[in-house]
């Protein structure tokens, strides 16, 4: 209970609570399961998923000491979205990261700071992996573990010579013989610092940005007290997820009808001006921030009354806004998951840095109606096998023939992102900088599609950004479709949060007992108490 309230950062947990009511997501589940591993307490997160309630999951969980794993070496395969990254044309491969910029809250100690930003890389083997070109085909391996200068230190004299440093910090990793990770210690003119941090995508995603920041601000408060560095226990090397999942790839060949389906159908996005580039040079991006008030309705109340998740309402209203724009009845959508799915009982990757992201198509057909869309498109995400995972492995990993087909098939031209929450990862020593970390990426990388919708809550607040480029698109456009957006996604969101809405169960609730939408619905009995339904046996 202690755990979960931490996470979701609320005063008390009951043990009858649903951790998905109270605002949980797929990756907050992951957090729970690494702070329980470190108070002795085994359970997976498909166990968060079978056992919705403390009192559940406390009886589901084991007590005893996580394995320890050995430090990884040698080659490692490279995981679905490592073969996509490097079967995408791009100019500068070395400069495609991700970064944040970190505002410390007193002075740091430099020397504490090097210790723990060194003692982070050896902990985590991704931030040693190297990669290498052999006729045209890129492989991984780890290198040894090593004394680098992670850690530079740089003077800025004003904003323009900050935003400088930045972007040379960000330019200087190096995929064949390291760092991967880059941190920068900037003195400022006015006596404060920052501290940005710059790691190559191909070793980091969303969910590792909470494993490093957290381990960063516990190793250096250890380090600044003159401790020593102890961080917690490992989870397992992100080199065995590649080799797990090209093991794996044969028995997901059933899956492929089904992603043969998604994609025949409208997979475009009106373009204004089809000959201009996409690019990161021509980059735009449009705002959206809705209010805290809104937002707590969204993740706290609003799914409570057809079970949903938060990102069923985002992607409902996403599909309604989206169809209206392009004239067709659904929208080909490309999401991406955290990707570390529960396929393997002895894999524990609650504490592995490393890129999992998976990237898979849905096809979302809303209704007429805001209640019927939303029904509509949880039963459409509902019946994505194992959230997606299996596409990227067909697709990177199957057979000669499969990977063939399905790069013959059109791919969405519009893609979603959500992050979850951001609460509480820059706590301690570190705040979040607001002025720019730099350039992620070198401007003739290729933006991830026509229209990109990254979503995340941040200070309670939701915060989406829409990235488009603007030799193609009229910005005009895109600022009519996100506020589209957010007048659905309100409506929907009051829709759900009215006591006049019944709210109830849908099919996927309820597997075993058959019934359709239209059966469920015509229930003698108040749906929302209802916790399963099973079919009558013969006799």
């Amino acid at each position: 209970a202690g755990i979960w309230a931490e996470v979701l950062g609320l005063a008390s947990v009951g043990a009858t609570d649903n951790f998905f009511e109270l605002g949980g997501d797929s990756i907050l589940s992951l957090q729970v399961v690494g702070r329980a591993r470190r108070a002795g307490l085994v359970l997976t997160p498909r166990q968060l998923f079978e056992h919705q309630t403390v009192r559940g999951l406390a009886a589901a969980a084991k007590v005893e000491a996580a394995a320890v794993e050995e430090i990884a070496s040698g080659e490692a395969v490279l995981t679905p979205i490592q073969r996509w990254f490097f079967d995408t044309a791009m100019a500068e491969r070395h400069h495609w990261n991700q970064s944040v910029l970190l505002a410390p809250r007193q002075a740091p100690d430099a020397s504490a700071l090097q210790q723990a930003v060194s003692a982070v890389v050896g902990h985590h083997d991704a931030l040693r992996l190297r990669f290498v070109e052999r006729n045209g085909a890129w492989s991984q391996h780890h290198a040894e573990p090593s004394e680098q200068d992670w850690l530079w230190q740089r003077s800025a004299a004003d904003e323009a010579d900050q935003l400088a440093v930045s972007e040379a910090a960000q330019r200087s990793l190096d995929l064949g013989h390291g760092p991967l990770l880059r941190a920068v210690l900037i003195d400022r003119w006015d006596g404060t610092q920052r501290l940005l941090l710059a790691v190559h995508h191909l070793v980091v995603d969303g969910v590792s940005w909470r494993i490093l920041l957290e381990d960063l601000q516990t190793a250096y408060a250890q380090a600044a007290a003159g401790e020593a560095i102890a961080l917690p226990a490992k989870s397992s090397a992100f080199g065995r997820w590649g080799g797990r999942l090209q093991a794996h790839a044969p028995a997901r060949a059933a899956e492929l009808p089904y992603w043969r389906d998604v994609l025949d159908g409208p997979s475009g996005f009106p373009v204004a001006r089809p000959e201009g580039a996409n690019t990161v040079a021509q980059l735009a991006e449009h705002r959206l921030r809705f209010d805290a008030g809104l937002t707590e309705r969204l993740v706290k109340t609003a799914p409570k009354a057809w079970r949903t998740g938060v990102e069923d309402l985002l992607l409902t209203a996403l599909a309604r806004v989206l169809c209206r724009h392009t004239g067709d009845g659904s929208a080909l959508v490309a999401l991406e998951g955290h990707g570390r799915e529960g396929l393997f009982d002895d894999v524990d990757l609650s504490r592995t840095l490393g890129w999992f992201t998976s990237v898979y198509p849905v096809r979302l057909t809303p209704e007429a109606d805001l209640e019927a869309s939303l029904k509509a498109v949880k039963e459409q995400l509902r019946s994505v096998p194992d959230r997606g995972i299996g596409y990227g492995v067909l697709r990177y990993l199957g057979s000669a023939e499969t990977q063939a087909e399905l790069a013959a098939l059109p791919w969405p031209a519009v893609t979603f992102n959500y992050l979850g929450r951001f609460e509480g990862l820059t706590d301690g020593a570190f705040a979040q900088a607001g002025e720019s970390a730099g350039r992620d990426q070198n401007d003739g990388s290729p933006l991830g599609g026509e229209l990109v919708v990254n979503g995340q809550i941040v200070g309670g607040v939701l915060c989406l950004s829409w990235l488009y480029s603007a030799a193609r698109h009229d910005a005009a456009v895109i600022e009519t479709l996100a506020a589209a957006y957010e007048a659905e996604l309100s409506a929907l969101v009051e829709h759900c949060c009215d006591p006049a809405t019944p709210g109830g169960l849908t099919p996927s609730d309820v597997p075993l007992s058959g019934l359709s939408q239209a059966a469920l619905d015509a229930l003698p009995v108040v749906a929302s108490e209802v916790e399963d339904l099973y079919p009558l046996s013969p006799m």
